[in-house]
């Protein structure tokens, strides 16, 4: 199998406070994904708040039914939760300075060592960037900040429009960068109301899964307008 190399770049220009740009090199042959944070011309989504609701209650009901067994199965494999507050977006604490912020966003220790060469890159290329990990997992956490401890490192928040929301005020990213096909409603509904860009910079998509979304785009056509 080909191995995929990122190149990272970050330019600015007169309409958006900053440009991220990956290229793919996969086997010679090569791609851009771009995505310009504050453009005045990228177009306000539609209000997506009542999905929120819809999204929220239906995260409750799961967990009102599968909540307590996945707790007694984490526990029993000696899982520990990463801070449930500080998921729920409370006690979060925006990195230092005033220049545009990017958020890698990484799910566990894979992903997280992904994401080292993106932002030290992104901070050569432009040193007035503040560059944001986040981690699902108190694995991904603990090694992410013990491998990186120059590198500002938070508990990303759980799909939950509060949790969300909570988050995103207290960071105000200018652009989002997925370190893996992990897409949440909220978020990227969220992100889409705010016209902050998402960009994913590394995934893989098997057919199964191609096969999920295209079935959760015709109950939600506009998932993934963010992107």
């Amino acid at each position: 199998a080909s191995r995929t190399k990122w190149k990272p770049s970050a330019a600015i220009s007169p309409r958006s406070g900053v440009t991220i740009s990956v290229r793919a090199d996969l086997g010679g042959n090569s791609s851009d994904v771009t995505a310009s944070a504050g453009s005045e011309d990228r177009p306000r989504p539609a209000d997506r708040r009542p999905l929120g609701l819809i999204v929220d209650l239906a995260y409750g009901v799961a967990i009102l039914v599968a909540g307590p067994f996945l707790l007694v199965r984490r526990w029993m494999r000696g899982k520990r939760l990463a801070s449930p507050r500080r998921r729920l977006g409370f006690g979060i604490e925006a990195p230092p300075g005033e220049g545009p912020l990017v958020w890698i966003h990484a799910v566990s220790v894979g992903e997280a060592l992904a994401a080292d060469g993106l932002a030290r890159e992104l901070r050569r290329r432009r040193p007035d960037l503040r560059v944001l990990l986040s981690c699902t997992t108190r694995t991904g956490l603990d090694v992410a900040r013990a491998r990186f401890p120059d590198l500002p490192v938070r508990e990303a928040p759980y799909d939950l429009s509060g949790a969300v929301r909570r988050f995103l005020d207290r960071v105000r990213p200018a652009v989002l960068v997925l370190m893996e096909l992990e897409l949440w409603p909220n978020l990227l509904a969220a992100c889409g109301r705010r016209r902050i860009p998402v960009v994913i910079a590394n995934a893989k998509l098997s057919e199964r899964s191609l096969r999920g979304y295209r079935r959760l785009l015709r109950i939600l056509p506009r998932f993934l307008d963010p992107l």
